[in-house]
């Protein structure tokens, strides 16, 4: 990926990379690694999906209104601000912190404002969705979620299917060629290290041998 990215700037021009996940510490230690500052040439825009984040005020919103803690519309008015307007993610986390239902649970044990509360504050750096807006920048990872269903899940997930993590890789890679219709380029250099001199023996020298 990243061979791909520097390739796609080199070609096209200093365009911004942005980095787009759900809040999974371990895809971020991954960006960390191998997508930052040091290996792209420029800093990086991270963003929290932004639909990801929606999902949890959703829930928040409902317990609200249904305890009667904050007018029908709530949903609507968080998510303006979070989409729209400059610090908006800080604006969310003040009206949770101020309904008092940090702890509150609803019928299946979960917290629907606390959990919100605690991810919205671990992650606001990550959330500057009007900014990327105003600049054209994507905020959601629909994209990527859609790329990972037809390259991996398609071929990977099928019934009875067992993958080995080295032969696993390898399909993948031959996948993704294959989906970017990048494979008649690939094959000459994944191939041509694995070629060998051949020398075809003529009719006398094959006559010699089965006879030797």
């Amino acid at each position: 990926m990243l061979q791909d990215v520097l390739t796609i700037r080199q070609r096209t021009g200093p365009l911004p990379v942005v980095l787009l996940a759900d809040g999974a510490p371990e895809i971020w230690g991954l960006f960390a690694r191998h997508l930052n500052a040091r290996t792209l040439g420029i800093e990086p825009i991270r963003l929290v999906d932004a639909w990801h984040a929606l999902e949890y005020l959703a829930a928040a919103a409902r317990l609200l209104e249904s305890r009667e803690k904050a007018w029908p519309g709530t949903f609507r008015r968080w998510k303006a601000w979070l989409l729209e307007k400059t610090g908006g993610a800080r604006r969310v986390i003040e009206a949770m912190e101020n309904s008092g239902m940090r702890s509150a649970r609803d019928a299946a044990g979960n917290r629907p404002v606390g959990d919100p509360l605690r991810y919205f504050q671990n992650r606001a750096s990550l959330m500057h969705y009007a900014e990327a807006r105003f600049h054209g920048l994507p905020i959601g990872s629909g994209a990527v979620e859609a790329t990972c269903k037809s390259l991996v899940s398609l071929r990977m997930k099928r019934c009875g299917a067992r993958w080995k993590h080295h032969s696993g890789n390898e399909i993948l890679q031959l996948r993704a060629l294959q989906l970017s219709d990048r494979w008649d380029a690939a094959m000459p250099r994944i191939l041509g290290p694995l070629r060998r001199p051949v020398h075809v023996l003529s009719r006398a020298e094959a006559l010699d041998r089965s006879a030797a």
